[in-house]
């Protein structure tokens, strides 16, 4: 069960629409989605026994929103490089 839901949180967090804020089409059904998404991400974690698992999936998550807010107002995104280590971290469970 651990794996399936590290490994469900996985497809939220890659197969997220991250930019749908930018998106000038069907806003409301976009908001919805996304958080509907962050509600499902956050309650699969929550349900994962490892601390240290828990932990790396929020973080990556949180980095990623933070460097897409970054590239929205074109400013550097400065954990870029722990971001990657984390990702290349859950490769094999995507």
């Amino acid at each position: 069960m651990e794996n399936n839901n590290i490994s469900e949180a996985l497809k939220i967090y890659h197969y997220r629409d991250w930019s749908w804020e930018m998106a000038d089409d069907n806003f409301g059904g976009r908001y919805n989605k996304a958080k509907a998404e962050m509600k499902d991400f956050v309650a699969l974690v929550s349900a994962i026994e490892s601390a240290e698992v828990r932990n790396a999936l929020r973080r990556m998550w949180t980095l990623r929103y933070e460097e897409l807010q970054a590239s929205y107002m074109g400013n550097k995104f400065s954990a870029e490089e722990e971001l990657k280590d984390l990702e290349s971290r859950f490769a094999y469970a995507a």
